[in-house]
């Protein structure tokens, strides 16, 4: 079970499909099944999670989130991230993050963006938030300020200003609400992560399973 803040309705999520769609993209990994089954569990076990996140949420009203939903494929099973723009602003509001700088150029080869048309309501300059989201060959995935993207780089701006958002705090920052929502993007990232150590060889095999996020902060919902 798994919820689309942008329709507000509660959609079944097919975790077969899914699972079929990571193993024809397998990578060089000694412990691959082993790893896949535990994040399985940890799907399943986040799934239940959720559906009684859903009931409470409708229960008790949605509240009136902006939500940035970004759809992703795996296989013919789709899922969608509701990212909790409101959560996002608390988080640096609250930790006094400083903003970074990007390159046009850089902006365009590394970030998952929309063009738009309409103008923004915000301050042109207020800098745009990203989350890490390495999929396909991006890096990044904007969340909030595709409109004041649009404008400055159809103004001829060559820089963008931007808040990073780490992965660990979209998970703990309440930027993603739900446990499946939070299982699936540390699995998308942990992936990732697990490639660049292989390629750079610097950890044992053995070493990068342990490090797993199904034997640590997923540890509780590995189970069969």
């Amino acid at each position: 079970m798994a919820y689309d803040f942008s329709t507000l309705t509660k959609y079944d999520l097919d975790l077969k499909e899914l699972q079929k769609d990571v193993l024809q993209k397998e990578f060089d990994f000694m412990y691959f099944d082993e790893w896949l089954n535990g994040w399985m569990n940890v799907f399943k076990n986040a799934e239940i999670d959720t559906s009684t996140q859903i009931l409470n949420l409708e229960k008790n009203g949605i509240p009136p989130f902006e939500v940035f939903v970004k759809e992703i494929s795996f296989g013919k099973a789709n899922f969608k991230f509701n990212f909790i723009v409101e959560g996002a602003k608390n988080y640096i509001n609250n930790s006094k993050v400083s903003p970074n700088k990007m390159s046009g150029k850089d902006f365009f080869s590394k970030v998952m963006w929309t063009e738009e048309e309409i103008e923004s309501t915000h301050e042109i300059n207020d800098p745009v938030y990203l989350v890490t989201f390495p999929t396909g060959n991006k890096m990044y995935l904007l969340i909030d300020g595709n409109k004041r993207v649009s404008q400055l780089l159809k103004g001829g701006i060559n820089e963008i200003t931007y808040f990073d958002i780490s992965p660990i705090n979209i998970i703990e920052q309440q930027i993603l609400l739900f446990t499946i929502e939070k299982a699936i993007y540390a699995f998308l990232i942990e992936s990732y992560t697990f490639q660049q150590h292989l390629k750079r060889g610097k950890y044992t095999h053995k070493d990068i399973f342990k490090s797993s996020n199904i034997f640590n902060a997923f540890k509780t919902l590995n189970e069969k």
